[in-house]
């Protein structure tokens, strides 16, 4: 299976996220399927026999370590030539929505994968107010892909509480 993957974090950055797609990629490798993965530059090229297409990005102001790449970057070339069966998006922000896009336009299966409870933690900075509208962002956004997985099953609860559809526990 050829597997396009795009994340909105990669190394050197080490998060949860990172941690997760490293090990679905030494997954993959062993079982043989291809991966082409697109993620803000500054990382490696190539990671456990996939290539890693760095893309420009910026950084968030109040989090420098989290870069975000346009969602109007134009990835087609690339995932033309590379001929996914299925696209991955973690996490997705704004590079998300390019693989979203890709998938619509030429009927490529996409599963989105939820880690981070971004509304949880605006409430817990002091932004409550942006809560609503960050829940209404990513459930517009997951609720575009074929299928939603998410860490666990308090985390599925919560995300169809919040309008979420699809959603299945990625364990």
């Amino acid at each position: 299976m050829r597997i396009a993957i795009f994340t909105e974090t990669f190394l050197p950055k080490v998060d949860g996220i990172v941690n997760t797609l490293c090990h679905l990629l030494e997954h993959l490798a062993l079982r043989g399927h291809q991966a082409l993965v697109f993620a803000p530059e500054g990382g490696p090229s190539h990671y456990a026999g996939s290539r890693v297409i760095g893309l420009p990005a910026i950084p968030f102001p109040i989090y420098p370590e989290l870069h975000f790449v346009s969602p109007a970057i134009d990835v087609k070339e690339s995932l033309n030539a590379f001929r996914p069966d299925i696209i991955h998006t973690l996490n997705p922000v704004t590079l998300g929505l390019a693989a979203l896009r890709y998938g619509k336009t030429h009927g490529v299966p996409v599963i989105a994968s939820y880690h981070t409870d971004v509304a949880g933690f605006a409430a817990r900075w002091g932004w409550q107010f942006l809560a609503e509208p960050i829940w209404g962002y990513f459930r517009w956004l997951h609720n575009q892909a074929d299928l939603n997985l998410c860490p666990s099953r308090v985390t599925q609860s919560e995300l169809n509480d919040h309008g979420f559809r699809r959603v299945k526990v990625w364990g």
